[in-house]
């Protein structure tokens, strides 16, 4: 009777054919598995990349006119922050009757209203929502800042503060019949009396409520801010962001910003190239962002 089974020439042969057709096959496994990785990096990298800079894109929609500027030689950017914009009065503006109010003018004192180089120690804002966002802020432990008629950075970083664009907010009341004729508006207090150089061309009025500054750290992308409009670090020159900062993006192997400032007829332009690296892989990618810069 004969028994079924391998022999031993056989068993050899077999292992013999098994290691060739896997010295054959493992290379093309493992560029199709290193293909796969590669491409998920790139995947990766371009999404984190691509956040971080629709991150930036949307707080830069927020900015202060005319207060984007390069850090660091080109490897940051800062700003102030605005989070509410609102219309002041001017002297020679004639509002219709409010009826809530009887016959007088509304907005009548004209202490409260905009006039360029002449002190003032409140202002009439065209809004109830001002108010509260005043609140908002203060009650957060915020300091909110009043901005009217900057044209360059150093409007608001100067040494002097008579020359500064800025006032410190102290808060708010509501208007009043009694007081000012309306009460349809909102009465921003100021910290200190402040007399404005120059008025904006659609007399609006920014509550900045905090400094920005975004820059490149130890290889990540950091996000640094400071509460009010800080000139202790809107400097236009130093890097202020740390490790201690949080992370917009990491994997940064280089970081690149540009500004144009435009014209009146014409936004400003950030430009932001980031290189992001991982593993083999390394993704550059590049962004124009369209900052306001009409006060």
């Amino acid at each position: 009777m004969r028994e079924s089974g391998f022999t031993l020439i056989e068993s050899i042969m077999t292992v013999l054919l098994l290691g060739i057709l896997a010295m054959v096959t493992i290379p093309f496994l493992r560029q199709a598995t290193e293909a796969y990785l590669d491409a998920q990096s790139y995947a990766d990298l371009t999404a984190h990349g691509r956040q971080a800079m629709e991150r930036l894109s949307r707080e830069l929609r927020n900015a202060v006119p005319n207060s984007v500027q390069t850090v660091a030689g080109g490897q940051g950017v800062e700003f102030v922050h605005a989070v509410h914009v609102a219309r002041y009065t001017v002297p020679s503006e004639q509002f219709d009757q409010d009826p809530d109010c009887g016959s007088a003018r509304a907005f009548n004192d004209v202490n409260k209203r905009f006039r360029a180089s002449n002190d003032r120690t409140a202002l009439y804002a065209l809004d109830d929502d001002t108010a509260t966002i005043v609140a908002g802020v203060l009650g957060s432990g915020g300091s909110p800042s009043l901005v009217i008629g900057n044209t360059t950075p150093g409007d608001l970083s100067a040494a002097s503060t008579s020359d500064r664009t800025w006032v410190g907010v102290s808060g708010t009341t509501a208007t009043t019949c009694a007081n000012d004729r309306t009460d349809d508006g909102t009465v921003v207090d100021f910290s200190a009396s402040k007399r404005f150089p120059l008025g904006s061309l659609g007399q609006r009025l920014y509550i900045a409520d905090r400094t920005v500054e975004v820059g490149v750290e130890s290889g990540t992308l950091r996000w640094h801010q400071r509460d009010g409009i800080d000139t202790a670090i809107y400097d236009n020159a130093s890097a202020d962001w740390s490790t201690a900062d949080p992370i917009l993006v990491d994997g940064v192997t280089n970081a690149s910003f540009s500004y144009t400032p435009g014209s009146v007829n014409a936004a400003g332009v950030l430009g932001l190239t980031l290189e992001l690296s991982d593993r083999r892989i390394t993704v550059t990618l590049h962004q124009d962002m369209r900052v306001r810069n009409v006060p």
